[in-house]
C-alpha cells in the first residue's frame, strides 16, 4: 500500500492548533503579531475597523478593551482612545456599554481631557436611548469636574441646558450658567484675543445672552460689562 503523508507539524515538531476562521481567527492573528510589536498601530486599528463592523462579541470588545489598555493606555492613551471609542459606541446593550464607559473613565481619570471625552459620549448614548435624566448627569458631571480644563465644557453646559428645557425647567437655565460662570478661572494675562478664548469669558457671554433672552437686560449688561473689561485688560 502507498505510504501515507507525513502529518504536518510546526517547528518544534508538534502538531499545529486548528486555526479559527472569521471574526476570531483574525483576531487570533492580530494578537500574534502584537504579542511581538505592541505598538503596531495598523493592527489596533484593524481591531477598531472590526468591531466597527458590527462583527465582533460583546465579550470580544471586551476583552480587546482590556487587552488595549494594558498594553497600550499609559503610553499612548489618545491613540488607545481613537481605538476604544467606535469600539465602545458598537455594543448595543446600553447598560454594557456604560459599564465600558465608566471602566475607560477611571482609566483615563489622569486625562481630563479623555475623561471628559467619555462621560461626553456616555451622555450620548443615554441621549440614544431616551433617558434624559442620566444624559443630563454625564453633562453636567462634565460642568463640574472640568470646568477650567478645556472648551469642552461649553459643549456640555449647552446640551445640559437643552436637558432642562426638555423637562420644562428652563428657568434654572441662567442659573446654571451663573453657576458655572462663578467656578471659571478669570484671565489675568494675555492679549485681549487669547482672553476671549477663555471658558471664563464665553461662559459669560453666554450668561449675558440667556440673561437677555430672559428680559434681564440690567444683570445682562453687568455680566458683559465684566466680560468686556477683562477680555480688554482691565480688572
Amino acid at each position: 500500500p502507498a505510504a501515507k503523508a507525513p502529518a504536518a507539524t510546526d517547528a518544534d515538531g508538534a502538531a499545529p492548533a486548528r486555526r479559527r476562521t472569521g471574526v476570531a481567527g483574525q483576531l487570533e492573528l492580530i494578537e500574534r503579531g502584537l504579542a511581538i510589536v505592541p505598538g503596531y498601530a495598523p493592527g489596533w486599528l484593524l481591531v477598531g475597523e472590526l468591531a466597527q463592523s458590527g462583527e465582533m462579541t460583546y465579550e470580544q470588545k471586551k476583552y480587546w478593551a482590556n487587552h488595549l489598555q494594558k498594553l497600550c493606555g499609559r503610553k499612548y492613551p489618545d491613540f488607545s482612545m481613537v481605538v476604544l471609542k467606535p469600539m465602545i459606541q458598537t455594543v448595543e446593550d446600553t447598560d454594557k456599554q456604560n459599564d465600558l464607559w465608566n471602566a475607560c473613565f477611571v482609566f483615563f481619570s489622569r486625562r481630563k481631557d479623555l475623561a471628559a471625552e467619555i462621560r461626553m459620549a456616555q451622555g450620548a448614548m443615554w441621549d440614544k436611548a431616551g433617558d434624559d435624566r442620566k444624559a443630563g448627569q454625564c453633562y453636567e458631571d462634565v460642568v463640574e469636574r472640568f470646568v477650567n480644563d478645556g472648551p469642552f465644557v461649553l459643549e456640555a453646559l449647552k446640551r445640559t441646558e437643552a436637558k432642562l428645557r426638555d423637562m420644562g425647567r428652563g428657568k434654572y437655565v441662567c442659573r446654571l450658567y451663573a453657576a458655572v460662570w462663578a467656578k471659571c478661572a478669570k484671565p489675568s494675562r494675555g492679549r485681549p484675543e487669547w482672553r476671549k478664548q477663555s471658558n471664563w469669558y464665553r461662559v459669560g457671554s453666554l450668561l449675558s445672552q440667556r440673561l437677555a433672552n430672559d428680559r434681564e437686560a440690567a444683570k445682562a449688561k453687568r455680566v458683559q460689562e465684566e466680560i468686556d473689561k477683562v477680555a480688554g485688560g482691565r480688572r
